[in-house]
């Protein structure tokens, strides 16, 4: 069957540019008058006649039928000639239709056939009337041929030569990226700068820039922006990261100050601040929580800023304190856990003992989880859950062990009639394997929400089969 599909796509390729078949085939070489004479493909890469267009492709496909009369042509025994013969002497009719075609699965041959269907549309210029009015929808696709298959170079080059609607700072961030990965930092850079030339403020090009080349996008953002009558807030906190980038610091700290003098310093240029200059990002903090000792952000950036900076009891001394004021800050335990585990491990055993919440074990949990214990984990899982069982502490346990928490979070799910909670725990289930409990599930889910696309989708898949996550 494949060969048959072989040379099928073989003929519609070759009907395509007007060679007989027969002169690649394997069969025995037949006499030149035997072929039928195949017209020149006319040129229709200029035609806007639609009616013109059918007309090529009604010719091709008269000239199809004829090429697989000739291939499939074989020695005939007279009674069969005169059976077959039609009264009309004038000669053999030409077919109006193709004989029903072969069903293709096998997705070589499928290959193998739509690239000649391309290239028959291509010759008869229906690619070129497709696009001609989205020509950015073929640029995408010509690009992403050449992204998927390992030469961004190729689609680099489509992104300098052109300007045309579909093909934006976006593309440009895209294919600078998949440059950047392939280890071609100049080509990334001319990429991204040209993504700047789109998008003079994008954030996504300047953060790009800001890790590959800070000083080249500083000098072409100031060009681009010389003429800007009312620079926004964005331009100057870009500006700012591009000077820390570059290690320009007398001038990236003017720029940070007056925007912290003027209130617009933003939560994206402190984290910049406190990861390229923690000693400035931990003077500049410290004179803020004068004024503002409550802003437990600010101090949890504090205490990044001096671990950054090496001074580790510093940032030891600031934890204490922010805990002394709120012991179950999350932030607080976990930034203690990072920098002493039995530090947070015991703070946490003193809390749960003292004062229990389904927080406090679930935060002794997620340390103890990190400390690799992992069943003490789950037994501190478990006691946030029964502390506090609509706080979604159930999913960990759902995580770590789902054949052995399943049916007493399921007891709960069914008398509160949660079926989201139910299709969590086939989930679960399913992803350890064990399918028949995990459909179950799911139509127990559906029994208590039947209009829910996601268990009907899910049912469905596994009914036919199938993974419904793949």
């Amino acid at each position: 069957m494949q060969g048959s599909v072989f040379v099928m796509g073989l003929l519609v390729g070759c009907a395509a540019v007007g060679i007989p078949a027969y002169l690649f085939s394997g069969a025995e070489e037949r006499p030149f008058e035997d072929a039928p004479v195949i017209a020149p493909v006319t040129d229709l890469s200029t035609s806007t006649d639609p009616n013109r267009l059918l007309e090529e492709i009604a010719r091709l496909r008269a000239e199809l039928a004829q090429l697989r009369s000739v291939a499939d042509r074989h020695e005939v025994r007279p009674e069969e000639a005169s059976a077959t013969q039609p009264e009309d002497e004038s000669g053999p009719a030409v077919a109006d239709a193709v004989a029903d075609a072969t069903v293709v699965a096998d997705n070589a041959a499928a290959l193998d056939i739509l690239l000649a269907e391309l290239g028959e549309q291509l010759q008869a210029g229906l690619v070129r009337s497709r696009y001609a009015q989205s020509t950015g929808e073929l640029a995408m696709i010509v690009m992403q041929t050449w992204m998927q298959t390992g030469s961004p170079e190729r689609a680099f080059r489509l992104l300098q030569t052109l300007r045309i609607d579909g093909i934006d700072a976006n593309t440009a961030h895209w294919i600078g990226n998949a440059l950047k990965e392939k280890g071609d930092k100049a080509l990334a850079r001319d990429a991204f700068l040209i993504g700047l030339r789109m998008n003079p403020t994008d954030w996504s090009i300047v953060q790009a820039l800001a890790e590959i080349d800070p000083e080249a996008g500083l000098q072409e953002q100031l060009r681009l922006t010389a003429d800007m009558a009312s620079p926004s807030d964005d331009l100057a906190m870009q500006k700012a990261l591009l000077l820390l980038a570059a290690h320009r610091r007398e001038e990236a700290l003017a720029a940070i100050d007056s925007m912290i003098g003027a209130g617009k310093m933003q939560d994206y240029l402190w984290d910049q601040l406190v990861k390229r200059d923690p000693a400035a990002a931990v003077e500049r903090l410290r004179k803020q929580l004068e004024t503002a000792s409550d802003n437990v952000d600010m101090r949890m950036r504090l205490v990044q800023a001096l671990r950054n900076g090496g001074d580790q009891a510093a940032a030891r001394k600031e934890i204490d304190s922010i805990l002394a004021a709120q012991p179950a800050n999350g932030q607080a335990v976990q930034a203690l856990g990072e920098l002493d585990r039995r530090a947070a491990l015991s703070y946490l055993e003193a809390q749960v003992a003292s004062a229990p919440s389904g927080g406090t074990w679930w935060l002794y949990g997620e340390q103890l989880l990190a400390a690799q214990r992992k069943e003490d984990a789950i037994t501190a899982y478990w006691q946030a859950w029964q502390s506090e069982p609509n706080n979604g502490y159930q999913y960990k346990l759902l995580e770590l062990a789902p054949e052995r928490y399943a049916p007493q979070i399921a007891e709960r799910a069914r008398t509160a009639r949660d079926d989201e909670t139910l299709g969590d725990i086939a989930d679960a289930l399913w992803r350890q394997g064990r399918r028949d409990e995990a459909r179950m599930f799911w139509e127990e889910a559906q029994q208590f929400d039947p209009t829910d696309g996601e268990w009907i989708g899910k049912l469905k898949t596994v009914r036919e089969g199938r993974d419904p996550f793949q």
